[in-house]
């Protein structure tokens, strides 16, 4: 299937924006959850640890001598976290454990995680309090947190950075003895510690979208990049193709891109180069047209002034009046070329073309063929009764006529002309093979061109080098191609024309 520069520059354009979003949205919605079930454990720690300190403080003293005051809540980590006390008036008046200074940030092994935390904390700087933590942001957590917690209420805040990134998640409960409160119980733990390796999945996560993302973006700016430059060199060769000085049209290559690799541009250059095509041999033709009418005109008018001038000269008008009748009958046949080259040059432009069955049309072809040449013609048709093309049977009669007539032409030796139509595959090949070779001085393009003929001089029947063109055209009429080649002591032209009803082109 070939892709537009619309629709390859919308699928960009889509991978750029939704794909990285969907698997950044992925990672907020993991990291929601991790968020849920730490802060519910948290709240569970905090309370755990007031009902110990509320029903045995004495197993709470000896913890504290030997050093270990949460032996009963291991997966507490004092080198991240602490546990403060204060009292009634929120003044703490217990700290114990330990949390890392704000600049302290964990490195990770992981190249798609490092990428990922330095991605957050960037989103973090440019958007703070963005992501979803759950806790609503507050300036002063720790007053907030305490004043709570006086009013008998369990809370939990988040510690920010002066950038917005969360250091800590702080949990707080009342402490009750004896059914007084006598104030609360605060742990907090960092959110590196809080997290422990799903942060770091999280981070790697955040990290592989980053880096999609990235590429997507190298990708558009690189086929941007590709699109103007291609875009560039089709000016670049426009401007080259034609010579103002000279008003010669030059080279101008076509694309060489497979057809399913195509899009706009590779389109706009072959119809581009196409159209040069069709100027350079209208200039080929326009460049022809004075030397080939000079050559034509120059025997009848030659025979015709002389013929006059001996009628003058000798009073008699025979054989000179038959001579000046031979001219005018040279004259005429050259403007009836002229005008038939015309006249189907503007039935091609004038005629809509309709299905026909191209085999009815070669079989009566090929009896009236047969009846006028016999035995110089040998006739082959190997196509099916149901074979159609889309175009007009009476232009490519005349085509088909304008190649027998060639091959005719220029055929040598005695074996007979051939006239073959064979059908391959969904192409019906339509062609005349005669004894001969091409002039090495003209290729097969050249050959194709109006106005160029390469019978002998020494001709009586004028040419102008029409044949060939009338073929060209009525090939193309017909969505096909004309072509002539040259194999061993044989030429070979003929026409390929696609068996596609109009209906289906």
């Amino acid at each position: 299937m070939r892709l537009s520069i619309r629709q390859r520059f919308l699928i960009l354009l889509a991978l750029l924006l939704i794909f990285p979003f969907l698997m950044y949205r992925m990672a907020l919605d993991f990291n929601r959850k991790l968020l849920e079930q730490q802060i519910v454990q948290q709240s569970q720690t905090v309370q755990n640890l007031a009902a110990i300190l509320e029903n045995r403080p004495d197993l709470w003293a000896l913890q504290i001598f030997k050093g270990d005051p949460t032996r009963q809540l291991r997966h507490l980590d004092l080198n991240n976290a602490g546990i403060w006390l204060f009292n009634r008036n929120g003044t703490t008046t217990y700290v114990v454990g330990h949390l890392p200074k704000e600049e302290a940030v964990t490195a990770y092994d992981d190249f798609f995680a490092r990428i990922g935390q330095w991605t957050i904390r960037q989103i973090h700087a440019l958007f703070p309090h963005t992501l979803p933590y759950l806790i609503p942001y507050d300036a002063n957590p720790e007053k907030t947190l305490i004043q709570q917690v006086l009013k008998g209420e369990t809370a939990q805040r988040f510690r920010f950075d002066a950038k917005g990134r969360p250091l800590s998640l702080m949990s707080a409960t009342p402490l009750i003895v004896n059914g007084k409160q006598l104030g609360g119980i605060v742990v907090e733990e960092r959110v590196e510690s809080l997290f422990g390796p799903q942060l770091q999945n999280f981070y790697h996560v955040v990290g592989i979208a980053t880096s999609l993302l990235v590429l997507l973006m190298m990708a558009f700016a690189f086929y941007g990049l590709t699109l103007s430059g291609r875009i560039r060199r089709l000016q670049l060769d426009v401007s080259r193709a034609f010579d103002p000085a000279r008003y010669r049209i030059g080279a101008f290559p076509d694309t060489r891109k497979p057809n399913w690799q195509q899009d706009e541009v590779d389109n706009l250059r072959h119809s581009i180069f196409e159209m040069l095509q069709h100027i350079r041999q209208y200039e080929t033709f326009l460049k022809a047209l004075p030397k080939a009418l000079r050559h034509e005109l120059h025997n009848p008018l030659n025979r015709l002034s002389m013929s006059l001038q001996r009628i003058e000269e000798t009073g008699r008008t025979e054989p000179y009046i038959e001579h000046a009748r031979h001219g005018v009958t040279q004259l005429q046949r050259i403007i009836t070329a002229l005008g038939e080259a015309g006249s189907i040059e503007q039935s091609v432009l004038s005629e809509t073309p309709h299905t026909y069955r191209v085999s009815e049309m070669l079989h009566a072809l090929a009896e009236a063929l047969q009846e006028h040449y016999g035995d110089k013609l040998k006739i082959t048709l190997q196509l099916s009764d149901a074979a159609s093309v889309c175009g007009d049977g009476f232009l490519l009669e005349q085509a088909l006529d304008k190649l027998i007539s060639n091959a005719f032409d220029f055929h040598q030796g005695k074996a007979p002309v051939q006239f073959e139509a064979i059908q391959q595959n969904n192409v019906v090949d339509i062609r005349v093979i005669n004894r001969g070779t091409l002039p090495e001085t003209l290729s097969p393009e050249q050959l194709f061109t109006g106005m160029t003929s390469v019978r002998p001089k020494t001709s009586s029947t004028p040419h102008l080098g029409l044949g060939l063109y009338i073929v060209r055209l009525v090939a193309q009429f017909h969505g096909g191609e004309a072509y002539i080649r040259q194999e061993g002591n044989t030429v070979i032209a003929g026409l390929k024309l696609p068996l596609t009803p109009c209906d289906q082109v």
